[in-house]
């Protein structure tokens, strides 16, 4: 596994661009981000179930209203290709994994979701992206899961291993996925550890605060300072506390989010104050549409 450096100076500002995998209920790698420079302005553009073509688009209106420099931290962490964002009144849809998803009818899917097609369209704009910010910015970019893992989709193995040949240059700049570097791509192995850490209800397939730090840390060099591994300390101990009550509640959670409102009901509970996150986004503008 290949490491570079987590920066070359220190950032002045840091964007941090992804899925839920990016910016979820409980504090990710781009939190962590946040609390170890904390003079920098944070923006954390993430959002649950985003697929590339809403990440890509986010990222050129950032760029066009904040103009990135060699100052800045830029991190994009793409997501799964099987995804479908649309931006219809005034408002974008993001529906997760479209085969298992019911936000699409089953014969838009079959009719007009091409499996390889996702490929050639999300390849198209992680190229775009890379080269309009490799040499403008410190910049990294990151994925979710591996790309060329496409099971139960076998067929396509071939197919998608000659356009991954064709784009190389640029799938070469992108670090090793998290799902693969956490986990080694068994997700099943997560959950057994995590109901011997957490609880035996316990089903969520987002990595905690500490499993997000430990991806870093094997992604990027850098000297991680006190404080920011205390307060992964304290994030992931409340984390813990909070996914247990949540369990013990009779809620049984499994592969999906926990809800919100409940969620910020048992933070007022437990008393968890925003440690628990690491360290908040700074609003962006309000021109970007992202929601």
């Amino acid at each position: 596994m290949w490491m570079q450096p987590l920066i070359q100076k220190e950032p002045k500002r840091i964007f941090t661009f992804g899925c839920s995998f990016t910016k979820y209920l409980w504090g990710t790698w781009a939190n962590i981000l946040g609390a170890e420079f904390p003079q920098a302005k944070f923006y954390n553009l993430g959002r649950p179930s985003a697929g590339n073509q809403y990440i890509h688009n986010v990222i050129m209106q950032v760029d066009n209203i904040y103009n990135f420099c060699s100052s800045d931290l830029v991190i994009v962490q793409w997501s799964n290709v099987y995804r479908e964002d649309r931006y219809f009144e005034d408002a974008w849809r993001n529906s997760g994994n479209i085969f298992f998803e019911n936000y699409y009818p089953k014969k838009f899917v079959e009719d007009y979701f091409d499996m390889y097609g996702a490929y050639v369209r999300d390849f198209a704009l992680i190229k775009s992206a890379w080269c309009g910010l490799k040499d403008k910015t410190q910049v990294h970019m990151i994925k979710m899961k591996d790309f060329d893992h496409p099971s139960p989709y076998k067929e396509l193995q071939q197919q998608i291993l000659d356009l991954s040949e064709l784009y190389a240059p640029t799938l070469d700049a992108v670090h090793p996925s998290i799902m693969k570097t956490l986990w080694n791509n068994d997700l099943d192995s997560k959950f057994e550890r995590d109901e011997k850490l957490v609880h035996p209800l316990y089903k969520d397939g987002h990595p905690s605060p500490a499993e997000h730090f430990d991806y870093l840390k094997k992604t990027f060099t850098h000297d991680w300072s006190e404080a920011t591994q205390l307060a992964l300390d304290v994030a992931q101990h409340q984390w813990v506390e909070l996914m247990r009550l949540a369990c013990d509640s009779g809620y049984k959670t499994r592969e999906t989010n926990i809800d919100g409102y409940r969620f910020n009901e048992y933070l007022q509970t437990l008393k968890i104050n925003n440690k628990h996150f690491l360290r908040g986004s700074d609003e962006p503008d309000a021109r970007l549409h992202r929601q």
